[in-house]
């Protein structure tokens, strides 16, 4: 699976997520101090699933279902 770990994520689950096999890629690495928009558009875009406990995310998610974008990559 494809995962795009938020920086709230502990990184404990993110290095047991990567040894079960899984692709993901840890903001806290790549992109610290990124805006949620910023992550859910890279998700999207590299196909990936969002790993969170930020509510903000949920909000985010509902906007981008009700508009979606003229083109999905």
């Amino acid at each position: 699976m494809r995962i795009i770990a938020d920086e709230n994520c502990d990184r404990m689950i993110v290095v047991a997520l990567r040894e079960a096999g899984h692709d993901v890629l840890s903001v806290r690495e790549t992109v610290k101090g990124s805006g949620d928009a910023y992550i859910f558009d890279l998700a999207r875009t590299e196909c990936r699933v969002v790993l969170t406990s930020d509510l903000d995310f949920g909000h985010l998610s509902e906007q981008q279902f009700l508009h979606p974008p003229a083109k999905l990559l």
